[in-house]
């Protein structure tokens, strides 16, 4: 019985693959124009907290500079640097702030629409579609498919775009600062890319396997209570 659960449950997740919907369209789908709002800030924000982050790496090179250069005026400097630094700091302190609380609150929205949508699709199935699924896993992948989806469409997606953009900004001040040295470097980028990629490939892989096996083993939980049920009832 438990083998043919699975057939089942492997044959309608091979059909589900074939459908499956784009990432632009799970991250829109249920948005409403507050939500919509609300992603727009959190993505201004998360792209200028990665924008922002790298120029540190400078103002601390700026510091050691300092030592060598201008002994005589280096309490000037160190205090203009300062200033800098905390300006900066408060700066991508704040956008740091916005992009986090404002992805996680689009997240947690989009993803009880999503949930309710998800329910009452389930409940509009024809009673063969619940012959050919195995119902007692229903409940678990519904939960852990939804958060899932929130995670992806919220501090996941804004930490992408926080990434993504304090590597350009990385990139492009460090070319400014001194050609050179970032062109020798930037020998090693294609293999950080292919490593980065295998790494999202390996993680992807786990994540599916890993709410295929949670509801596999849910189904078997509940079998099992049902079971304990029977016994003790009869017994």
């Amino acid at each position: 019985m438990q083998a043919k659960h699975r057939i089942e449950t492997s044959k309608i997740e091979s059909e589900s693959k074939k459908v499956a919907a784009s990432y632009s369209k799970i991250l829109l789908a249920n948005a409403d124009s507050r939500d919509k709002a609300i992603l727009g800030i959190g993505i201004f924000a998360s792209i200028l907290t990665g924008l922002g982050l790298p120029s540190f790496v400078f103002l601390f090179g700026d510091i050691i500079n300092a030592f060598g250069d201008n002994p005589d005026g280096l309490l000037s400097t160190m205090r203009i640097i300062a200033i800098e630094f905390t300006i900066i700091g408060v700066i991508i302190w704040i956008t740091s702030y916005f992009y986090f609380s404002f992805m996680v609150i689009y997240g947690e929205s989009v993803s009880a629409k999503t949930r309710i949508q998800y329910l009452s699709t389930l409940l509009k199935q024809e009673p063969a579609w619940f012959d050919q699924a195995n119902t007692s896993e229903l409940s678990a992948r519904l939960s852990k498919e939804c958060q899932a989806i929130q995670r992806a469409i919220g501090e996941k997606f804004g930490g992408v775009l926080f990434a993504m953009f304090m590597s350009v900004s990385g990139l492009a001040l460090a070319f400014t600062r001194g050609w050179l040295f970032s062109f020798i470097l930037f020998g090693a980028f294609p293999i950080i890319v292919l490593a980065t990629a295998l790494i999202g490939k390996s993680i992807e892989a786990g994540t599916r396997d890993n709410l295929k096996a949670y509801g596999q083993s849910a189904g078997y939980a509940e079998q099992a209570l049902n079971a304990i049920k029977v016994v003790q009832a009869f017994g």
